[in-house]
């Protein structure tokens, strides 16, 4: 059996009130809570394994370009990221 582990990251966009998803460093999308925002990840994430597209990290990369996000009453906000506080 392989592991797969994936770096799963949510940052707050003061300037829009937005949560920024990240999945391996890739930009998911802007959600506009933090829920919307890890349930998107978490889809993205079981696509890549339902899909087989994880047997490396750089196939991870060029996967997450590819997969869909689900379907939600709070879509992505916003394609481009923006700066974010720490």
């Amino acid at each position: 059996m392989t592991n797969t582990t994936f770096d799963k990251s949510i940052r707050y966009d003061r300037a829009t009130g937005d949560f920024a998803a990240y999945l391996d460093d890739n930009y998911i999308g802007h959600f506009a809570t933090y829920h919307d925002a890890e349930v998107a990840l978490d889809q993205v994430a079981y696509d890549l394994l339902m899909d087989g597209q994880c047997a490396t990290a750089a196939a991870t990369s060029s996967a997450i370009a590819s997969a869909s996000l689900p379907p939600s009453s709070s879509a992505a906000v916003s394609a481009t990221p923006s700066a974010s506080w720490s």
